[in-house]
């Protein structure tokens, strides 16, 4: 390779932070005029590149768009960079097909301005970095990858090979640990956003200078080395083409570049020199004192937790609910407008920055990230409900003719298991009396398409409810909230006939026993006099005690940090106030545990200290434990409201053995870790924690792969398993009063209300990751069910085999296609089968970005791929 400098000039821009998005939009108006009008004047600058991200000129053309033409000529000759991100997202906290669709408006954003994105993984201030990330920028186009935290210099050289579990590589450049991305304008030249720029002749930029570049160029063998200049919110450097004219004189043996960055992977392609490996997760701390901003800072993964759990939900709104939904919808002749969902997805991208999911800004930013939610909502809402009125041909109430529950289940997966309707029916239906006359119910039986009784157990009953059939229009209705057991096919429809009874209806038998527990023959489940659970697996014959023990300390953190105080008060026993039985049937039953948790109010500061208060609240938890008949799961929700500060709550799971290492999803796959903490990291800047990012699934194995999985269904994303305790520890919340920039918050103590909802699973050396990955995607897409009259069942789309499905959608721009993305979250070599709807004759293998990677072949509506370890395959089936 020749030897060469490659000088960066950017800017990282945080759309909002500790302002607002309109205070630091007013900053980027500023920022972009001085940009255009320098550049048109200086053809000496060389490129511009802006953060990889395409919303900020949304956010600039919003308030001037007449330089529109200007800005546009500049990023066609190439002068300033754009793409590939629609808005830099965090890696741990969204979804991998948040990911992609991110890519994808990214792109879409960039061909607008008539250029292609930027073919650069830029995620220079993320909290680490995601396993699957290479496979992913492989799979979008991507030359390079350019990282940050979650890297250390003393185990990372400046240039790598990073490896996903799947195998696919990309070569990667590590920025330094002192000051990041912007460690140039803060160790040579200062930052012109604060009045500092230090001139070329100034004696001190070569001595700065020199120190900065050959630390950089010692940082590999290759004789190559990236000068970063692109601090936050930073404004371009005029004097830059002289700085680099001195770098010149400085380093004759080198060529120094201003070039877009493309061009070192480029190179790097073209070497013959093989780059170090590294693989998988980067989850590195800080080591190092010299120098700030490099820390990984864990725990933004449970700061603002009402946040990341609304996020979860619009995620899986769009991805797992919508979107297969309007594919089904689009089958019966029932179609919208594309932009609907582009428009969704872009309100949800706009939350997916890492200071706005990860929860370290000012109250009013995730104020502000509740509208954007609530649009995701409004439009998921009113277009499900539009699409089942049509295709019912109006909406129903159960009576004496409309005698069908229609069950849409947007899952590709065929399943037999618990599921929750509500079924409203006319005030008059036929009632049976207990005991004598005491309380009116519905009198009615559940058969399937078989004939066959579905069996049915009642959790709540609402009289007198108001409904909404059309407009303006409501009607009573009486809403029955049934849990049962039907078989439902993959993507599609299931029919159960409703048929009313002049006899009253029974099932005699319950799961419940006397002494407050759940027992189906599969597991049994008791509870402890704290209120905590044992949990025994008959199939293993192991069982697990004193599930579900709350653990709260104190916090005297930040957005970004949890620290305890020294003099800190850990409570972890709970008074149990009941255990009752609220729901008994032979089919499901249910559990209610209250429990009482006595805590301190908040941290008290004084001259003397900082320690938690004398003065204490109680914070009650509701707890609902259901099990079904055929379930070997426990299905648990947790409520309680909090009412103090400055503390951080987790509910632990001890194990009695387990391995020395646990497993956790997150984008595409599961991740291997070691229990415990990084012992050597104890004197580091930022020590090791327990804590890591999981997407709401947790599992620790023994010796015999038996174990215990937590797998929650939004919101959870900060685990951990302590190796010297043996405990699976999930974070529930985590509450504190200050953020940079502001140590008067109020919301992030999240005072408020909180619902969580989780599963518990019983591992066998049978239970595959696959398997919970599947069960965590059914938590997320509960069915949806509505009355009507003469329906057939139907079934879209069947997946069969040990794999994944995170897409299924209509295909962008071609409503005669659908696109499906279909991954292996195992180790082992897997074989996914595929049923389509028998007009999709013809299909193809895209890249991520829905492009067809081969021509379009003939299919028989039965298909079958191989997937190895950890592959991400996306399909387009196509109408003849």
């Amino acid at each position: 390779m020749k030897k060469k400098i490659y000088y960066f000039s950017g800017t990282h821009w945080d759309r909002e932070w500790y302002q607002t998005y309109q205070g630091f939009r007013l900053r980027l108006v500023r920022v972009i005029d001085e940009m255009l009008d320098y550049l048109e004047q200086n053809d000496r600058f060389g490129v511009f590149h802006f953060d990889g991200q395409t919303i900020v000129f949304e956010d600039y053309l919003e308030i001037r768009p007449e330089n529109e033409p200007r800005l546009r000529k500049l990023i066609q000759d190439g002068r300033i960079v754009i793409g590939p991100w629609y808005c830099m997202p965090d890696e741990f906290l969204v979804s991998g097909e948040s990911f992609i669709r991110n890519f994808k408006h990214g792109r879409d954003c960039c061909r607008q301005w008539g250029v292609e994105p930027w073919k650069v993984g830029y995620v220079c201030d993320i909290f680490g970095h995601t396993a699957q990330f290479p496979q992913i920028m492989e799979g979008v186009g991507m030359k390079g990858a350019v990282v940050g935290r979650g890297t250390n210099e003393d185990t990372t050289p400046s240039f790598f090979e990073w490896e996903a579990p799947n195998g696919s590589k990309i070569p990667t450049y590590k920025i330094p640990d002192s000051f990041g991305y912007g460690s140039y304008a803060l160790s040579v030249l200062g930052q012109r956003a604060r009045g500092q720029e230090i001139e070329p002749n100034d004696p001190e930029f070569e001595t700065k200078t020199r120190e900065y570049v050959d630390h950089e160029l010692s940082r590999s063998d290759l004789p190559v080395g990236v000068i970063m200049d692109g601090m936050d919110h930073e404004p371009l450097h005029p004097y830059t083409p002289e700085y680099i004219a001195k770098m010149q004189e400085m380093y004759p043996d080198y060529e120094i570049v201003h070039v877009n960055l493309e061009q070192l992977f480029d190179e790097l392609a073209e070497s013959t020199v093989s780059l170090p490996n590294k693989q998988g997760e980067l989850y590195e701390s800080g080591k190092g004192f010299y120098g700030g901003f490099i820390h990984v800072l864990t725990h933004v993964l449970s700061s603002h937790p009402s946040v990341k759990r609304r996020n979860d939900l619009c995620q899986a709104l769009l991805e797992k609910q919508l979107e297969p939904a309007l594919v089904f919808w689009n089958a019966h002749g029932i179609s919208y407008p594309e932009g609907y969902t582009k428009t969704a997805w872009k309100w949800l991208l706009q939350n997916h920055p890492h200071d706005s999911i990860c929860g370290c800004s000012v109250d009013r930013v995730h104020n502000e990230m509740d509208f954007r939610f609530s649009q995701v909502e409004s439009i998921t809402e009113a277009i499900e409900m539009e699409a089942e009125r049509l295709y019912t041909k109006g909406y129903r109430r159960c009576d004496l003719e409309n005698n069908q529950v229609c069950i849409l289940n947007t899952v590709p997966f065929s399943q037999k298991g618990p599921v929750e309707l509500t079924i409203p029916f006319v005030p008059d239906y036929p009632k049976y009396f207990e005991p004598f006359g005491y309380e009116n119910i519905n009198a009615f039986r559940l058969y399937d398409q078989r004939g066959n009784e579905v069996p049915y157990a009642i959790k709540q009953i609402k009289t007198n409810a108001t409904v909404l059939p059309q407009g303006e229009q409501t009607l009573p209705a009486d809403l029955y909230t049934i849990v049962c057991e039907p078989e439902l096919d993959g993507l599609g429809t299931t029919i159960l006939e409703v048929r009313p009874c002049k006899d009253p209806v029974r099932f005699f038998g319950t799961l419940a026993g006397s002494d407050a527990s759940l027992d189906n023959g599969k597991i049994r489940v008791t509870v402890n006099q704290d209120g905590t659970l044992n949990l025994h697996d008959y199939q293993t014959g192991k069982t697990y005690r004193d599930l579900l023990n709350l653990i709260d300390d104190g916090e005297i953190g930040d957005g970004w940090h949890s620290s305890r105080p020294k003099q800190d008060l850990c409570i972890s026993r709970s008074r149990l106030i009941r255990a009752a039985v609220r729901v008994s049937s032979p089919v499901y039953s249910e559990l209610s545990i209250q429990r009482e948790l006595v805590i301190p109010k908040e941290i008290s500061r004084s001259v003397y200290g900082i320690s938690r208060s004398e003065e204490s609240v109680s914070l009650i938890f509701n707890i609902t434990v259901g099990l079904s008949s055929q379930s070997d799961q426990l299905d648990v929700t947790l409520e309680f409201e909090n009412t103090a500060r400055d503390h951080r709550l987790r509910m632990g799971f001890p194990m009695s053995d387990m391995n020395p290492w646990y497993e956790a999803n997150t984008a595409y796959t599961f991740v291997q870790r070691a229990c415990g903490r990084n012992e050597r990291t104890a004197d580091w800047k930022e020590a090791d924690q327990l804590e890591k990012p999981m997407n709401g699934i947790v599992l620790v194995r023994d010796q015999e792969q038996n174990g215990l999985a937590f797998v929650g269904q939004y919101g959870f994303h900060e685990c951990g398993v302590d190796d010297k305790t043996k405990t699976i520890f999930v974070t529930l919340y985590r509450g504190f009063g200050k953020v940079y920039y502001d140590d008067h918050l109020v919301d992030a103590q999240e005072l408020r209300k909180h619902s969580c909802h989780f599963i518990l699973q019983p591992l066998a050396p049978k239970t595959t990751n696959g398997m919970l990955q599947r069960v965590q995607d059914r938590l997320q897409s509960p069915v949806q069910c509505f009355v009507s009259r003469q329906m057939q069942p139907f079934s879209f789309l069947k997946v069969e085999g040990d794999v994944a499905v995170s897409a299924i959608k209509l295909a962008d721009g071609d409503p005669e296609a659908i696109v499906i993305r279909i991954y292996n979250p195992s180790p082992d070599k897997q074989r996914a089968s595929l049923t389509v709807d028998d007009r999709y004759k013809q299909y193809c293998l895209c890249n991520l970005l829905e492009d067809p990677d081969s021509p379009y072949h003939f299919n028989e509506n039965e298909f079958s791929l191989d997937l190895s370890a950890y592959q991400i395959v996306t399909m387009k089936f196509r109408k003849l």
